[in-house]
C-alpha cells in the first residue's frame, strides 16, 4: 500500500498554484531593480498597523525568587 503523501503525482505544483495572476500581480516581479523578498516581507511586517501599535508598549516579566 503506497503512502499518498509521498506519491509525487499527489504533490501540489506550487509554480502553477502561486502564479503572479493568482497573487494579484499583472506581471512577474523583476528582482534586479527591486527589493529582495526578505526586504519586502520585513517592511510589510514592521510598517503594519498591529506591529506599530506595540511601539510604546513595554513587556514586563516578573522574576520570582524561591
Amino acid at each position: 500500500m503506497s503512502n499518498p503523501l509521498l506519491d509525487n503525482t499527489a504533490m501540489m505544483d506550487w509554480k502553477k498554484l502561486l502564479t503572479p495572476k493568482r497573487l494579484g500581480k499583472t506581471k512577474p516581479e523583476d528582482l534586479q531593480f527591486d527589493r529582495t523578498p526578505f526586504q519586502r516581507d520585513y517592511d510589510r511586517l514592521v510598517f503594519s498597523s498591529p506591529f506599530r501599535r506595540l511601539k510604546d508598549k513595554t513587556q514586563v516579566f516578573i522574576f520570582v525568587y524561591k
